[in-house]
């Protein structure tokens, strides 16, 4: 399912870029703030993660864009299973290698900015993952710390991606990118559990 999926997108980027008559590079470093949603059990708080790497907006006309980008991105969040005498509270660091693939809307210049929105799909592929929390058993409670877990963890994520912004301009390439987006993942982080993990993102680059 994951192939097929990641071949249409594909296709579908190839089809933008050579449609494309100018290419703009930047780089981006933010924070992001997770959580994971599982089908038993209960989540508990946000996760605190990061994100940084590379982006590219590849215009199809003035004001259109076709962006990417490649990140490494650790996200993560906590599951709540069983009770105070028998359960087990977990937090999970899963770190990705995501290529956001997104069509970039953008306003007309405003000063020495402009607005944009965009909308996409987010293919991420695991490279680590770890794992920390407390077991409790008959009311005793044992407490674990950076356990690999990464086996347990599919090795694709696919995400959807909305988000906007803001682009200041310092000169006439050169550019400030500041935003909010929200990556709402709908594939199984688990190979034998089935939950999602999400996050939004506070989005800070930098267009060369």
């Amino acid at each position: 399912m994951y192939k097929r999926t990641f071949l249409i997108i594909g296709l579908i980027c190839i089809g933008f870029v050579s449609k494309a008559q100018n290419f703009d590079l930047g780089i981006k470093a933010h924070p992001l703030f997770g959580w994971m949603k599982p089908d038993q059990g209960s989540n508990s708080g946000a996760f605190t993660g990061f994100s940084y790497g590379l982006m590219g907006d590849f215009y199809v006309k003035e004001r259109y864009a076709f962006s990417t980008e490649f990140a490494v991105t650790s996200m993560g969040g906590t599951i709540i299973e069983g009770d105070s005498q028998n359960g087990i509270e977990t937090t999970y660091k899963i770190k990705y290698i995501e290529i956001p693939l997104s069509m970039k809307l953008k306003t007309n210049k405003m000063g020495q900015g402009q607005f944009y929105g965009q909308f996409g799909f987010v293919p991420g592929f695991n490279i680590g993952a770890k794992a920390s929390g407390t077991q409790t058993v008959g009311g005793i409670s044992t407490d674990f710390d950076d356990k690999n877990v990464q086996d347990n963890i599919n090795g694709a994520r696919l995400g959807l991606l909305i988000g906007g912004g803001y682009e200041y301009y310092f000169d006439n390439s050169t550019r400030l990118a500041l935003g909010l987006s929200f990556n709402n993942g709908f594939t199984d982080v688990f190979d034998n559990g089935k939950a999602t993990n999400s996050y939004m993102a506070l989005n800070v680059g930098i267009f060369f």
